[in-house]
């Protein structure tokens, strides 16, 4: 077992060479990393926002189509993506996504594990608490030390930074991009 780095990080955004500064546990919860290493340190990984995250070729779906994430950071949202029935535009499509029951797709570990698999430097999911199912004092449980298998390659292939985001920080982050 690996026990994960514990710490205080420094988080903040360069948005237009304005410096965005959010608070851990707060704004934001980027957990310790799963790499096996003692610092993380992602600069001048540029953001971008891919949707929901997600590769579902069976529901011919995909985020990240055309898009090379490798040494980014990206920005998904939770859950499944919410498309309207098109019989009820008040209810989702349940042949698609399983309208409103979530699937592997919409979890948080799906859209760590798929953006890790494409070279993300950094995985963010805006966190709300009516699409995830749970408010984000869940999501700040998180941030205490964590336990993880090590891999054979210590874990490397994983993202640098996972991490949630507020809706509201989010917001406040896209406002001045």
């Amino acid at each position: 077992l690996q026990s994960n780095i514990v710490g205080t990080p420094t988080l903040f955004f360069t948005v237009n060479g304005n410096k965005v500064a959010l608070t851990q546990g707060e704004q934001i919860a980027v957990r310790s990393s799963m790499q096996n290493v003692d610092h993380v340190d992602i600069q001048n990984a540029p953001v971008v926002f891919l949707g929901y995250g997600v590769k579902a070729p069976e529901r011919n779906w995909d985020d990240f189509k055309g898009v090379d994430v490798k040494g980014k950071t990206i920005l998904v949202l939770i859950n499944d993506p919410q498309v309207p029935d098109p019989s009820d535009s008040s209810k989702l499509d349940a042949a698609l996504f399983n309208g409103k029951a979530m699937t592997y797709y919409g979890r948080w570990t799906y859209k760590f594990e798929e953006g890790s698999r494409r070279g993300a430097a950094g995985i963010l999911i805006v966190h709300e608490s009516g699409a995830a199912g749970y408010p984000f004092s869940v999501v700040q449980g998180n941030l205490r030390e964590r336990f993880d298998l090590v891999a054979p390659d210590k874990n490397m292939g994983r993202a640098s930074i996972e991490g949630w985001l507020t809706l509201d920080a989010t917001r406040k982050l896209l406002a001045q991009a």
